[in-house]
């Protein structure tokens, strides 16, 4: 999993975690990076990633995220069920 202190894949956990409702840490997992869409001025990026979120079926995933991934912006997550 990842922490958002020390980039894509980690194990420590930082104070700028997100929480969920129950006041558990949200963690994630890019599992594969597919293209960037768009970069601004500051430096954070849209990107379009295959994600898995608090160990999850991993998913695909539209979203802004920091440089160097310490923090992430809204997004869309994107998933197909199958039936």
């Amino acid at each position: 999993m990842t922490d958002w202190k020390n980039g894509r894949k980690g194990s420590s956990i930082s104070n700028r975690l997100p929480k969920k409702d129950n006041n558990d840490p949200v963690s994630f997992e890019i599992v594969e990076h597919i293209a960037t869409l768009s970069t601004n001025e500051t430096g954070w990026r849209k990107e379009l990633n295959i994600v898995s979120w608090n160990g999850t079926e991993p998913k695909f995933d539209i979203r802004s995220w920091k440089d160097d991934y310490s923090g992430v912006g809204k997004g869309v997550t994107i998933f197909l069920r199958m039936k």
